[in-house]
C-alpha cells in the first residue's frame, strides 16, 4: 500500500525552517532536536525551543484514509 507524504512548510510568523517531506510509513515523531536526533530533510525534528522533544506523533491511517496527529502532552487526537 502506498504511504502518505507529509509536507512541513514554514508559515509566516513561525520559527523558520526548510521545507520537509516525510513519508508516513510508520508513526513519525514531531519534536525538538536533541544531541542524537538532529533536523533533516526527511524527519520532523526542529531546532525550536517551543517544541518539546516528544511534541506529537503523526501517522496515516490506511483504513480511514486520514492523517492523524496525536499531541503527546495534551493526549488528544486531531484528524485532517
Amino acid at each position: 500500500m502506498p504511504s502518505a507524504l507529509a509536507i512541513f512548510t514554514c508559515r509566516p510568523n513561525s520559527h523558520p525552517f526548510q521545507e520537509r517531506h516525510v513519508y508516513l510509513d510508520e508513526p513519525v515523531k514531531i519534536g525538538r532536536s536533541v544531541a542524537r536526533c538532529r533536523p533533516a530533510q526527511n524527519n520532523a525534528t526542529f531546532d525550536c525551543k517551543v517544541l518539546s522533544r516528544n511534541h506529537a506523533l503523526v501517522w496515516f491511517d490506511h483504513k480511514t484514509g486520514k492523517v492523524i496527529i496525536f499531541w503527546a502532552e495534551r493526549a488528544q487526537y486531531t484528524f485532517t
